[in-house]
Parts: C-alpha cells; sequence; structure tokens
C-alpha cells in the first residue's frame, strides 16, 4: 500500500506538471519561497551550530544547570534534555535531526530517542505565534490558548508514555547481553570539522527544500479536484499546514476553524512527516511509531481544544 501511494502520488504531480504548467510554477514557487524565506535562514544556522556542538561532545557542559531537572522528571540523558530543548524551540524537523545526530554520536540510547521522537519534534514556537496567531487568526487573545494546547498536548503524549520507555530502559540495562553503548571519540574543533558540518546541514537543509515544493505542488493538485471547498482546505492541511492554514481560515469560521487548525497543526502534515523521516533517515528510527505518536498528540490537542471552547 504505501508503495502504491508513492506510485500514485508522483503519477498525479507529474500529470499535473504537464496538464497545468501555469498553476504547477506558482505552486513551485510559493513551496521554494518558503524554504527560502523561511526553513533556510531559519532552521540552516541551528543545524550547523547543533552538529558542531555534538561532535565536539559539547552537550553534556551546555545542558548541565537543566539536565538533572529533566533526569528526575523524565529519566531522560544530557543528550535527550538537549534533544528536547531543540525540538521544542526550534520546531520540526529539528528534533528529529538532532535525536539523529546523537543516536549516530552514540550520544543517546535507540529507546530513548525513539520515546523523544514521539513529542519533541513539533512545530516552531515563533511559526505558531507570528504566522498562525498573529497573521492567520488575527486574535492575540488566543495566543496563550494556542501555545498551551500545541505544547501541553505533545508535553502530556510525553508524560503518559514515560512510565512505559523507563520499564524497556531498566529491562535493557539490566540485561547482560546487551553491549553498552560507544560513543563515537570526541572530534577537535577546528576548520575541518566546521566544514564537515556545514556540509551536513547544506545538505540536509536542500532535502527538505525539495520536499516542501513536492508537497506545495500536492497542494496545489488539491485544489484542482472537484470537491467542497471545505473538504479541499481539510486535505491541503493534512497535506501541508503552511498552505493549509490560510484554506482552513478561508472555509471555516470561528470556533471550528481554531479547532481544525490545532488539530492539525499539532499533527504538522504530510510535508512535515516526510521532512522527519529524511531527517532521520540513517538513525534507524521506527516511522510508523512516530507516526501513531502524532495522532494521539493530535487527538490530545482536540479535546485540549475542546475544554477551551466549552
Amino acid at each position: 500500500m504505501k508503495k502504491i501511494g508513492y506510485e500514485i502520488s508522483a503519477a498525479a504531480i507529474l500529470l499535473f506538471l504537464f496538464l497545468c504548467p501555469a498553476q504547477a510554477l506558482a505552486a513551485s514557487r510559493r513551496g521554494l519561497h518558503l524554504w527560502f524565506d523561511t526553513l533556510l535562514p531559519t532552521l540552516l544556522p541551528f543545524m550547523i551550530f547543533s552538529n558542531i556542538l555534538i561532535r565536539a561532545d559539547l552537550v553534556r557542559p551546555l545542558v548541565s544547570v537543566l539536565s538533572p531537572i529533566f533526569h528526575g522528571m523524565l529519566r531522560l540523558s544530557p543528550g535527550g534534555t538537549y534533544a528536547l530543548l531543540m525540538g521544542f524551540l526550534c520546531g520540526c524537523p529539528m528534533g528529529a535531526k538532532t535525536l539523529a545526530d546523537l543516536r549516530l554520536r552514540g550520544q543517546i540510547t535507540l529507546e530513548e530517542a525513539q520515546y523523544l521522537l514521539g513529542f519533541c519534534n513539533n512545530i516552531s514556537p515563533s511559526f505558531v505565534m507570528n504566522f498562525l496567531v498573529m497573521e492567520q487568526l488575527k486574535a492575540p487573545d488566543l495566543l496563550v490558548p494556542s501555545l498551551v494546547i500545541l505544547y501541553g498536548a505533545p508535553l502530556l503524549y510525553g508524560i503518559l508514555t514515560n512510565p512505559a520507555y523507563r520499564r524497556t530502559s531498566q529491562k535493557i540495562s539490566s540485561d547482560t547481553k546487551v553491549c553498552s553503548l560507544s560513543s563515537a571519540p570526541k572530534e577537535p574543533l577546528c576548520f575541518g570539522m566546521v566544514d564537515s558540518c556545514i556540509l551536513d546541514g547544506v545538505t540536509t537543509i536542500v532535502k527538505l527544500g525539495c520536499y516542501v515544493m513536492l508537497f506545495a505542488i500536492l497542494a496545489g493538485i488539491i485544489q484542482t479536484l472537484p470537491v467542497p471547498a471545505q473538504g479541499k482546505a481539510l486535505l491541503t492541511a493534512l497535506s501541508e499546514i503552511t498552505n493549509g492554514i490560510p484554506a482552513i481560515m478561508e472555509g471555516f469560521s470561528f470556533p471550528s476553524n481554531f479547532l481544525f487548525l490545532m488539530v492539525m497543526v499539532s499533527y504538522g502534515g504530510l510535508s512535515a512527516l516526510a521532512q522527519t523521516d529524511s531527517a532521520a533517515k540513517n538513525a534507524h528510527f521506527s516511522i510508523g511509531k512516530y507516526v501513531r505518536s502524532k495522532l494521539i498528540t493530535s487527538l490530545i490537542a482536540l479535546l485540549l481544544s475542546l475544554c477551551f471552547l466549552s
């Protein structure tokens, strides 16, 4: 089914490029503008400097103050604390990229990385505050409720699933057959290492740009479907959240639009899923578990939104 879905999507995009060249060009430009104006300047510096910190083994002293707090609350390692902060503050897919870098350097276990991936790879707070609330909802009074819902939902998910993570970690650590995690050697901070980090960051951000462009084209295809406007809005948001937010604002009125926005932004859309899969590709995380965690988080966001609106 997964292979069939890829084939249908590729065929639909190819036909759209041939049959609707003007609309395809406009959709491509929207995607590339989003990448160039937003993702490139905001994510690339964090990717480069985060990789430098991880390779130089500077994560532990950087989070030395907060690490004991999160270790007591969620049983996180220093690397896990750093990934949690990056995921919540920098936005998707920075959480997944940080976890993958830590995992490949041997600074976090697979179990902890998989646990954190379920709730620390979220839409960035700046996107929520500036684009979602101020520009689209145009309601400053919804800023605090939106932040509480969109970041309270993943935190609740992390707290609820923490006992299972602790049991798994304890079982593995007590198993004498399991070898201890072998950490990669610390790299000297030099221009060669910085050059390698820059290349890794540029490669990742270019791939993300291609995904953003492809899903912007897919959103353009959705606009040509013979379905009601509200259906198009929801399908667009499910595909790519940046184009989906204005579509939901046009297709629904308050409080329905707020409810749909909280759920869709919490999930992130298929574009964010593809970006996450790409950013964490070499770390061998289970994307199926990640998808399930995002669905549960979206359900929690829905319940929190209903409580706020009631």
